[in-house]
């Protein structure tokens, strides 16, 4: 590695999709420096894998569709190690990380207070992401924009305000179920 790149300035973008995580290094030209995808289907990358598409239909109630947590932490766990392993930067550059897609997993801490495990993540280097944050949720199985497990409560809110025209008036939108 150079040392002109082992002191650039680095940028991160994930984006978080049903089926994958990807991420993509850019420098401050805005020129790609590296780009990295991880299925969640993949069995060979991922212990907490869900197959076959990324995402568990539940048997007894089909409008609960979820993926677990730690299949999106441990997704950004192999993401991290296949970026290092391209020996293309130093992770130490990296100064600004933004992600999109939020959407697609609602994910429920327990308390704020469960995020300081994180503090200690650079001191417990072989320790991974599934590891840290392992008790930290109130829910294993994250619903996923295709989840509709709320439609009854979604109806209660807009009968609260008479109907779905009002709420849009009074809010800007109807009731969605996979809204947080």
């Amino acid at each position: 590695m150079s040392n002109e790149k082992s002191s650039q300035r680095l940028y991160l973008g994930l984006d978080l999709s049903t089926q994958q995580l990807k991420g993509i290094v850019i420098d401050e030209q805005l020129q790609t420096i590296a780009e990295e995808a991880i299925s969640f289907n993949d069995k060979s990358l991922l212990t907490h894998h869900v197959q076959p598409n990324g995402f568990i239909v539940d048997k007894d109630d089909k409008r609960c569709i979820t993926t677990p947590v730690f299949v999106f932490l441990e997704a950004i766990d192999v993401l991290f190690q296949k970026l290092h392993d391209q020996k293309k930067f130093d992770l130490s550059n990296i100064v600004g990380i933004s992600g999109c897609g939020q959407q697609h997993g609602s994910v429920y801490w327990k308390t704020k207070t469960e995020l300081e495990s994180l503090k200690n993540f650079n001191k417990e280097k072989t320790l991974s992401l599934v590891d840290i944050l392992q008790s930290s949720f109130s829910r294993i199985d994250c619903p996923i924009w295709m989840d509709s497990s709320t439609t009854d409560e979604c109806q209660m809110i807009e009968k609260a305000v008479g109907n779905a025209q009002n709420l849009f008036q009074i809010t800007g939108s109807k009731a969605y179920e996979r809204f947080t």
